[in-house]
């Protein structure tokens, strides 16, 4: 790809550009066709085509997407040129999607309940920039089985963020659903002799042999530490 491409001039558009205009210009100069970004943003090519041709608009995690997606501002998607200078590249979205705080047993039904959780049902949320290949979730993790004398260790209390589409490869931090278990068990995912195991980071939990009783995995992308743990947000 053209070095140059990434950052596409405000000049190319123009105040009375509509939306999809500018997401047509974005999209075609990062060369993705429809289906693409549909699948960069979990979204069908339809959906995309609507968008470009104005006759729905994104909204939401979707727009925060597509921003991340095309780098650029949500503020210059929605309304054009952010700068008297023709010459001031569009900046790229510093982006924070909220991802709703799953308990484990929750976790357990992820596939229920994302990407579209009920209010209801979620008792907190928590914002990352952390780019994520589909929906995510936070799990506040209730054992030391990931807490290590040395090196990465993550505590009990911690919240660790999951993306359920990305692949998991040998030495990421995974978290597991294991058929007829009603919660899923986090652990770093190891590979020995053409098989992968279970590793806790704590040397005194046991080593399990990944099998074919596994239902899903999602690979942890970030981890955060509440000094308060009083969680209020807005839902």
């Amino acid at each position: 790809m053209d070095k140059q491409q990434p950052h596409i001039r405000v000049r190319q558009f123009r105040d009375k550009s509509s939306l999809g205009e500018r997401l047509h210009v974005l999209r075609k100069a990062r060369k993705l066709s429809q289906r693409q970004l549909g699948n960069v943003v979990r979204v069908s090519h339809v959906t995309i085509s609507q968008w470009e041709s104005s006759d729905s608009h994104p909204s939401g995690t979707n727009l925060m997407a597509l921003c991340q997606a095309l780098d650029c501002t949500a503020k210059h998607l929605m309304y054009g040129s952010e700068s008297e200078s023709p010459d001031t590249p569009a900046q790229p979205a510093s982006l924070c999607v909220r991802h709703p705080v799953l308990s484990s047993l929750q976790a357990a039904r992820w596939r229920e309940l994302l990407p579209d959780a009920p209010p209801e049902s979620i008792e907190a949320w928590i914002e990352s920039d952390a780019p994520l290949y589909g929906a995510g979730f936070w799990v506040c993790i209730t054992n030391d089985a990931m807490e290590s004398p040395v090196g990465l260790s993550i505590p009990e209390g911690a919240y660790v963020l999951f993306d359920t589409v990305r692949d998991a490869m040998a030495g990421d931090l995974v978290m597991v659903g294991i058929r007829d278990h009603s919660e899923p068990i986090f652990r770093k995912l190891v590979a020995d002799a053409g098989k992968q195991y279970l590793k806790a980071l704590n040397p005194v939990w046991p080593i399990s042999m990944l099998d074919e009783q596994v239902d899903w995995m999602c690979v942890a992308v970030e981890t955060k530490i509440r000094l308060v743990h009083d969680m209020t947000q807005q839902q």
